[in-house]
């Protein structure tokens, strides 16, 4: 199945069966979304390497194409990660943004004819996490942090020099995407495969 063969405001991404039980779907579910691949891809390494791992802790690599068949057989371990950071220096008024984690899988994804991926969002000072998965970062408007900052009660000038999650939903906007990021487990399915999962995106 391809993206252009999906029915209206229909939309497919990965069994979610196995980040259930992953530490973010249990101490923070709400922190896990789905988010267009076609943004991933923008903001991703663009020469990754040909191998990748596959998270289970084996220091080994295997080719990309091999490592996204077991995910379509085995399902996901691990949701993406996207990384923004904001400078301390308050006279700067670009943050960054990243995608830190699956930079591999975003290409075969798309391939595959997924419209979304799982990602969770992280704040840092940092702008990288690690440098193997490449050193790209691109910019991002401050404000909508700030913003979001503000409508939680925070202020925003209280620096952050420790890494907490961030509700991607508020700061990207289908705008920028295309397509609505959805929170994970809030999803209308429609059709659950075997190797993938059909859902509308519920209004809030």
């Amino acid at each position: 199945m391809n993206i252009a063969s999906l029915k209206p405001s229909t939309y497919r991404t990965v069994r979610l069966d196995k980040l259930r039980s992953h530490p973010w779907a249990r101490l923070a579910q709400n922190a896990i979304f789905l988010v267009p691949t076609e943004f991933l891809l923008k903001i991703s390494c663009q020469n990754p390497t040909t191998h990748t791992d596959l998270g289970d802790g084996d220091v080994g690599t295997l080719p990309t194409d091999e490592v996204w068949s077991r995910i379509l057989a085995e399902g996901m371990n691990d949701p993406l990660v996207i990384i923004f950071s904001v400078p301390r220096d308050r006279s700067v008024k670009s943050a960054t943004i990243r995608l830190e984690s699956g930079n591999h899988r975003i290409g075969a994804a798309l391939e595959t004819g997924f419209t979304h991926l799982p990602v969770i969002g992280l704040m840092q000072a940092n702008p990288l996490c690690h440098t193997g998965n490449g050193d790209h970062v691109y910019p991002f408007e401050r404000k909508l942090i700030d913003d979001w900052y503000q409508r939680g009660g925070r202020d925003p000038h209280l620096y952050e020099p420790y890494p907490h999650p961030i509700d991607l939903r508020a700061l990207i906007s289908s705008d920028m995407s295309g397509f609505p990021v959805v929170p994970a487990f809030e999803l209308d399915v429609v059709n659950e495969g075997d190797v993938d999962l059909i859902f509308r995106h519920r209004e809030l």
